[in-house]
């Protein structure tokens, strides 16, 4: 019960740094979107970055919480 408890515990205490990350990488994302608007380039590619850099970090939060 205890070891359990202490499992929840590390998943909530890294829950706070993927939503530091996931922000910071969103304001990235605004000011990368603005820049590349201004020069008047696509900013297509930029979101799928944005979400596959995303998945790829919570995949690995993931796996690791498992693996535990």
């Amino acid at each position: 019960m205890f070891i359990l408890f202490q499992i929840f515990q590390h998943g909530i205490v890294d829950l706070r740094g993927l939503s530091f990350f996931t922000t910071y990488a969103m304001l990235a994302l605004f000011w990368a979107e603005i820049s590349y608007q201004a020069r008047g380039l696509d900013t297509d590619g930029l979101r799928s970055g944005f979400y596959t850099i995303n998945g790829v970090v919570y995949a690995m939060q993931v796996k690791q919480f498992f693996l535990i």
